[in-house]
């Protein structure tokens, strides 16, 4: 049994998460984070008739760390997989659906999850497993004051935190004792200095406290000598003669996204695929150009001649 802790601002991606949670649900403890100011009854039902499930309801401060934080104190079990409904787009034409990303990666088939929990359950050394493309170092931005603020809150030396990664997205999958021991404890200071960041979060000026936090969350791993873990995504090959070793690698993502393990800004929406054939409209090129590929195999395949 595995923690999935969900916060869900944006009720309106309920069936979403419940479509992505559906098949593991014998194996995980659903702890369902809502907004106090939103109507979410029919969720809070629906959920606790379909999963395991712990439903709080949580002030719209924070954004998804504070409830977070929250959440994570009833939590129970070993390992717990922290997700939240992002709706914000990533890349420089705001192409890139990084839910989905970050979502596939923990719960986007059956292989994913029940090996990433094999992954961390046997290995004692992974402190936290996310997305590849995600996984960010030395990044903190406009945050670096705020973090050092923080560091001296929960008694940590920040000149001894060797490796300054965490998953961006704050999204991931790690040791629930870890977590509680670290961050627990300070609890209430943390939702003070949380309280007042108010709604959607702005990072660009003096950073933030909740983005700072999200950093904390991969600086624990790296703290205590444990190690970061990606997610093996399956892909197909894409031959081409400009591509390293001859070709590239395409993630197909729920809901027809996709994108190249190589560069996650090459991003696009598979418009159709049959036996034959795959047409992906490419939204990082400008005009969004369609590319249709032949199929050599079923994990191979070709531009196709103009």
């Amino acid at each position: 049994m595995i923690a999935v802790i969900l916060y869900l601002y944006h009720v309106d991606l309920w069936d979403e998460f419940k479509t992505l949670l559906l098949p593991f649900q014998k194996d995980i403890k659903l702890y369902l984070g809502l907004s106090s100011k939103q109507q979410s009854k029919n969720i809070e039902t629906e959920a606790k008739n379909i999963f395991d499930s712990t439903v709080t309801y949580h002030d719209n401060y924070g954004a998804d760390v504070a409830p977070f934080l929250n959440q994570l104190s009833l939590v129970n079990t070993k390992y717990f997989i922290k997700i939240h409904s992002k709706k914000s787009l990533y890349g420089a034409y705001n192409q890139i659906n990084w839910r989905k990303i970050l979502l596939y990666d923990l719960l986007g088939s059956k292989n994913l999850f029940y090996n990433n929990l094999k992954k961390i359950s046997q290995n004692s050394k992974i402190g936290i497993i996310g997305s590849k493309n995600l996984l960010l170092n030395n990044n903190e931005n406009t945050h670096s004051i705020k973090i050092q603020t923080l560091c001296d809150l929960i008694h940590w030396e920040y000149n001894q935190i060797k490796s300054k990664s965490f998953f961006g997205g704050n999204m991931f999958l790690s040791r629930t004792g870890l977590f509680q021991q670290y961050f627990l404890p300070y609890k209430n200071e943390l939702l003070d200095l949380l309280k007042n960041e108010k709604g959607k979060v702005d990072e660009t000026l003096d950073g933030t406290y909740s983005h700072s936090l999200e950093r904390l969350f991969g600086y624990v791993v790296s703290l205590n000598n444990l190690k970061f873990s990606c997610v093996s995504n399956p892909t197909i090959k894409i031959l081409n003669d400009k591509a390293p070793k001859g070709k590239f690698h395409l993630v197909k993502l729920y809901g027809n996204d996709c994108y190249l393990i190589e560069d996650i800004n090459v991003y696009g929406n598979i418009l159709s695929e049959n036996n034959d054939s795959l047409v992906i409209r490419w939204l990082h090129l400008e005009n969004n150009p369609i590319q249709k590929y032949k199929k050599i195999n079923k994990y191979t395949i070709i531009q196709s001649p103009t």
